[in-house]
């Protein structure tokens, strides 16, 4: 696995729905890391359209939730491609995953308007994201 996946993302742009391999939203960014790298296939919601930003930020929660089968909330320890749901307040609307990049742990997100950047963990209250949860897909 190569050392510094996320590099390879940071600029390509942000399209609402798109699923990659050239643009992506914040779930599709998650959908193809997952894919390429960790060979595990994600629901992609192609049946919900990207306008309905809170019908998808729901699905998703609903998805990432601790008591499903496939994923655990981490509350420490984190690790590259931990992914992490963040929210303005505690209603979840963004995801990004966590990348390590010349030996600093941030994340690696896609933004409407800006694209993939990869912002350190204290950088991410710019963005006003005060409120973060962290899941690991389970093995």
């Amino acid at each position: 696995m190569k050392k510094n996946w996320a590099i390879d993302y940071i600029g390509k742009p942000w399209k609402g729905g798109a699923r990659g391999p050239e643009e992506f939203d914040c779930w599709g960014l998650v959908v193809d890391v997952y894919k390429k790298y960790l060979n595990k296939k994600l629901p992609t919601f192609f049946n919900i359209h990207p306008k309905e930003k809170l019908k998808v930020c729901k699905t998703i929660n609903q998805t990432l939730e601790p008591d499903t089968a496939e994923w655990i909330e981490i509350k420490d320890d984190l690790k590259s491609f931990d992914v992490v749901l963040m929210g303005r307040t505690s209603q979840f609307h963004h995801i990004g995953l966590i990348a390590l990049i010349d030996s600093d742990y941030g994340v690696l997100h896609c933004m409407d308007n800006i694209g993939v950047i990869f912002s350190k963990s204290l950088f991410l209250k710019t963005f006003k994201y005060n409120h973060l949860r962290y899941f690991r897909l389970k093995e």
